[in-house]
């Protein structure tokens, strides 16, 4: 059991860290997306909502990264 929560811990920990890099590095695709998700069409996104993606997906790369660092502390648990 303790094996499968740490690869599951691995997995979560790159998801959040994938999803942080695509909203820090195409913040423009990131909004846009989001837009059409909810209002079922797009935009132009303003500068504010670029500079939130950017600073969002900065934030949940690096939670995704301190995951990632208490997952594979866990390995050596094991």
């Amino acid at each position: 059991m303790d094996t499968f929560m740490v690869i599951l811990g691995i997995l979560m920990s790159l998801i959040m860290i994938y999803f942080g890099l695509y909203f820090a590095i195409r913040p423009t695709k990131a909004v846009q997306s989001l837009q059409r998700m909810k209002y079922k069409e797009q935009g132009e996104p303003r500068k504010i909502e670029k500079t939130v993606s950017i600073i969002f997906g900065i934030i949940l790369a690096l939670i995704g990264l301190y995951f990632l660092g208490v997952s594979i502390v866990g390995i050596s648990h094991l």
